[in-house]
């Protein structure tokens, strides 16, 4: 188990590269373009489920 003070570490080094890495706006850009196609597919499944018509 990892204790708390190693959490803590990870942390601020998670943030740390969040604030300071030249490549964290590319890897945020990168995160919501995932998140966004991961949507699109819940409302797919929920619009099939619901009986609805898909394209194609």
């Amino acid at each position: 188990m990892v204790n708390e003070a190693q959490q803590q570490k990870d942390e601020e080094a998670r943030e740390a590269f969040h604030r300071d890495s030249p490549v964290a706006p590319t890897l945020r850009h990168i995160q919501r373009s995932i998140e966004f196609i991961e949507l699109v597919g819940v409302f797919h499944a929920l619009v099939t489920a619901a009986g609805g018509s898909s394209c194609g």
